[in-house]
């Protein structure tokens, strides 16, 4: 409501002058006061809101140049989702239920007759105009606070990811009917981690902040540039119809950005990587094309340059590349996402221990789209934040259905490098949990060992936040990279996978076998488990568990399955495994004997023993 400081404005609009003054003199005697004003017309009452700020309006149905009614949408505002300019209370020597009910559903306010009017009754009514007009505008002005948050970056104050699809979109059709070319930009900021490490978020977001402002101003009328997140940036040029002048354009991004930016009295220069793609053929997908200017983009980062162009005339040596990164998107919008399970064993009992998520796609168009194609794809776009989510989600949902039908059982999912520069990822984490009722400690999140070595500080603080959490990090293809064993002190580490080049060449000679054994001291050291990946012979089994390993994985156990089969198998699975004792007495055997093998060329405790 108004506040009582302020003067409230009426304006009192009949053709009739003795009913305007009998309005007048009831209000005049109102405490506080009105400010009020009339009009005889249709145009004086336009004119005079045209001029003057006016809150509520007695507006006479008849007004004698115009209908009441047909002036209340001119009196209100015509703006779609403004808040209304006024409120209007009709006052009408007819007094009939229709028509009133015609008035209130027009946008009136109040619909009260002449016949017996008194100042009780008005001042009652604007009253109650006044409530409504303020919570009207607090509810309009909240709804275009939330319709700007959902296409805006609160940060920079640029257009996010969806308005910019969305004018993405229109410019693609703008072009199908004949309009002008455009050129798409994807800029990735040089050094931003770097910023981040070094100076903290804070200052990170600062930087952001700055290269928004900076991309403002650059700004054509007709041009659009975009957060997408992190670091990474789009830009949309429409009218610019050759490389030339796009180039120049990129030219002048790459120029402003490359400005120091003074942070704590600290001078912070980054750079940008620019990928552009000229766009003419109006019939390519929208997404497809931001791929064309993502390769264009991660080219440019590779060699070193501040830009780099493609356009659909260039040689595509890499189309099913292209083709994956394209379809991706739509893949995690269309569900076509799924996932297999592949299970792991205690090597000495036969007990499953737990299963391993593994992400399948089978594309409409491309067929089936192997893993080893499709995750390094989006790896190298924001597409793998995404699809760490839904594999995230799928596997906790699955849990949460085993659960349901008695069976408790562990999980781990392969997480990358890049996924793990996301903040979100242990809120993300720790919400789905909730959600769903699951325990943290059924989860483990695998990351490769070159993965955790090439991590940043952020990725690092970013594990042990989920650490905290209960879930469990395990060091995936161990022994393939460079360790750091700085980070598995540093790390709350639950378990070791090795490699499975070693597994699969124990056979082949001494040199892997000490390899394994090497490794499985060292899981001992550190008091986490070693699991053997990639065993294809049931042979194998006895040998890695004589060499300290404690549980396996591979083809001789098990192929990947859909979730829906693991109870089935797992019945059948230990149903084998009790009748079978006596050849897991014979693995125990061998085991032992390779443990006293161990023992004596290496004088030390195996982790079998622990």
């Amino acid at each position: 409501m108004a506040d009582a400081t302020e003067v409230v404005r009426v304006l009192i609009a009949d053709d009739d002058a003795v009913d305007r003054a009998a309005v007048h003199r009831m209000l005049s005697r109102s405490e506080p006061a009105f400010a009020l004003s009339e009009a005889a017309t249709a145009q004086a009452l336009l004119e005079r809101l045209a001029s003057d700020t006016v809150d509520v309006v007695i507006l006479d149905r008849h007004l004698g140049d115009a209908e009441g009614l047909d002036l209340v949408p001119l009196l209100l505002g015509a703006e779609r989702n403004a808040p209304p300019r006024c409120a209007i209370i009709m006052v009408t020597g007819l007094g009939d239920e229709r028509s009133a009910v015609r008035a209130l559903r027009a946008g009136v306010h109040d619909y009260l007759p002449k016949d017996g009017l008194n100042r009780e009754v008005l001042e009652q009514s604007i009253h109650g105009c006044l409530r409504w007009l303020d919570n009207e505008r607090e509810r309009r002005e909240t709804t275009q606070r939330l319709t700007r948050l959902g296409m805006y970056d609160t940060l920079t104050g640029l257009p996010n990811r969806n308005l910019f699809y969305d004018r993405l979109e229109q410019a693609r059709l703008a072009t199908a009917r004949g309009g002008a070319p455009f050129a798409l930009f994807m800029m990735d900021l040089d050094f931003f981690k770097e910023v981040n490490d070094t100076l903290g978020h804070e200052a990170g977001d600062r930087l952001l902040h700055e290269v928004g402002h900076r991309l403002r101003g650059i700004t054509r009328q007709t041009d659009s540039f975009a957060r997408l997140g992190g670091d990474e940036f789009a830009g949309l040029l429409v009218g610019v119809d050759s490389i030339e002048a796009a180039v120049a354009v990129a030219e002048k991004v790459c120029a402003s950005i490359r400005e120091p930016v003074l942070i704590d009295g600290q001078m912070v220069s980054v750079g940008v990587s620019v990928g552009i793609a000229l766009v003419r053929d109006p019939n390519l997908d929208a997404r497809a094309l931001m791929c064309w200017a993502d390769q264009a983009m991660y080219r440019a980062k590779r060699e070193g340059r501040d830009y780099d162009v493609f356009s659909e005339h260039d040689e595509l040596p890499e189309a099913r590349p292209l083709l994956i990164a394209a379809q991706l998107q739509q893949a995690l919008d269309r569900n076509e996402i799924f996932l297999h399970f592949q299970p792991k064993i205690d090597l000495g009992t036969g007990e499953v221990v737990g299963f391993e998520a593994l992400a399948r796609w089978i594309s409409p168009t491309l067929g089936e789209v192997s893993p080893a194609e499709f995750i390094p794809i989006a790896e190298r776009s924001t597409t793998i934040r995404r699809l760490t989510h839904r594999v995230l989600e799928l596997s906790l949902e699955q849990i949460r259905c085993w659960r349901e039908s008695g069976l408790d059982t562990s999980v781990a999912v392969n997480v990358s490098a890049r996924a793990l520069d996301d903040d979100g990822l242990g809120p993300f984490i720790a919400s789905e949990l909730e959600a769903r009722d699951v325990p943290a400690r059924v989860l483990t999140l695998e990351i490769t060992e070159t993965a955790l070595v090439a991590s940043t500080a952020r990725a690092r603080s970013v594990l042990r936040a989920i650490t905290d959490l209960g879930v469990s990090i395990s060091i995936d293809d161990f022994g393939a990279g460079y360790t750091s064993f700085r980070y598995l002190r540093e790390l709350d580490i639950s378990e070791i996978k090795v490699d499975g080049l070693f597994v699969t060449h124990l056979e082949g000679g001494p040199r892997d076998s000490s390899i394994v054994r090497s490794i499985a001291e060292l899981a001992r050291g550190f008091g986490v488990r070693l699991v053997a990946e990639g065993i294809e012979s049931a042979d194998l089994w006895a040998t890695l568990r004589g060499l300290g390993c404690h549980i396996g994985q591979g083809f001789s156990i098990a192929r990947p399955m859909a979730g829906a089969e693991i109870p089935l198998w797992e019945r059948s699975w230990l149903s084998r495994v009790r009748t079978q004792r006596e050849f897991y007495s014979g693995v125990r055997r061998v085991a032992a004997a390779e443990l006293r093998r161990s023992r004596a060329s290496n004088d030390g405790v195996s982790a079998y023993d622990q």
